[in-house]
């Protein structure tokens, strides 16, 4: 909480009081399997620490995106790629406000 107090020397002085909110400051990454052979699964993990739900969204190239909801913690996911694939963190919506 802020407090300010304003006076020209001559009238009362003015007061105001602002409350300020501090957000958390989350993260988020993914984390998993660097090189699997043909045909096996690629094991991956997003990874935060966020007190509260997340949505995250990510896209695979090649591949169909991705949409997880109620994302905390250590969220596994598994995918079957047919061929060398880059998966990125597109979004990420906090269910509260947060800095991310």
């Amino acid at each position: 909480e802020y407090i300010v107090t304003v006076s020209d020397g001559i009238n009362c002085p003015g007061r105001d009081t602002v409350e300020l909110e501090i957000l958390p400051v989350i993260t988020v990454s993914l984390t998993g399997d660097t090189e699997i052979c043909d045909n096996e699964p690629a094991n991956l993990m997003i990874n935060t620490d966020t007190p509260f739900p997340l949505t995250i969204d990510i896209s695979a190239d090649p591949g169909n995106p991705f949409s997880f909801s109620n994302v905390t913690g250590n969220y596994p996911f598994i995918d079957l790629p047919i061929e060398s694939t880059n998966y990125t963190i597109t979004t990420v919506t906090a269910s509260q406000d947060a800095c991310i």
